[in-house]
């Protein structure tokens, strides 16, 4: 429990425009991309093929459970591993732009 105590902390202490919570981020969508395929919502993507279930309460569920899957996948596919790239290039600019700050580094400059 002091694991995920711990982890709470840090990510409520955290930046919001920081490299960690770019994978914070990249990880929720991943996440939530992973229990809406477990729940079996890719199913409900037939929808977009024209395969309707009988009665308009299922159709709205379906369409909302398709658009979610769908919403959630691209995220996943596109947006998450952006996010990492990112991440890992913010971090490598704050970790030089420390080296540089730091005194007695004037000489090394070019």
């Amino acid at each position: 429990m002091g694991r995920w105590r711990s982890l709470y902390r840090r990510i409520k202490t955290m930046k919001w425009f920081s490299p960690g919570s770019f994978v914070l981020c990249a990880a929720t969508f991943a996440v939530v991309y992973l229990v809406l395929h477990l729940l079996g919502w890719r199913a409900s993507t037939s929808i977009f093929c024209g395969t309707l279930p009988e009665g308009r309460n299922a159709q709205v569920l379906q369409s909302f459970q398709a658009v979610m899957y769908v919403l959630f996948h691209m995220a996943t596919v596109v947006v998450a591993p952006i996010l990492v790239l990112a991440a890992g290039v913010f971090e490598m600019v704050v970790i030089r732009a420390r080296r540089s700050a730091a005194p007695g580094d004037e000489d090394e400059r070019v």
